[in-house]
């Protein structure tokens, strides 16, 4: 930041650190629609342009600043989640009250419990 700045009543000194908190961002109702439910078509490239352009950034946003190894992640995850599911069913435990724990990066206040069982 070159200068002091103002945000929704609020003056953020000059120099500030500032951090993005995706976790607040990804459960924000105004941005994605049933926020708690796993919807993967939401990431296809077609219904991509019809959100927020920072509803989804977890690698950063541009530049120096972006992770240098995204592109490797994504395409060792793609890998390891489409192995995993090929082999398996995966479940959550019905009856589970998940509660999130906000910090840098967001994660369950409690263990989330699931049941894997082999695929035919």
């Amino acid at each position: 930041m070159h200068a002091d700045m103002v945000v929704q009543g609020y003056t953020i000194p000059k120099g500030t650190p500032m951090v993005l908190a995706l976790g607040v961002v990804q459960t924000d109702d105004k941005i994605w629609s049933e926020p708690e439910r796993f919807i993967p078509e939401r990431f296809l490239p077609e219904n991509a342009s019809t959100r927020h352009p920072f509803s989804f950034q977890p690698f950063g946003f541009a530049g120096k600043r972006k992770c240098p190894g995204y592109r490797t992640v994504y395409s060792e995850g793609a890998v390891f989640l489409a192995t995993l599911c090929r082999k398996f069913k995966f479940r959550m435990v019905e009856g589970q009250t998940i509660d999130r724990k906000y910090g840098f990066v967001t994660i369950p206040s409690n263990d989330i419990w699931v049941t894997v069982t082999k695929r035919d």
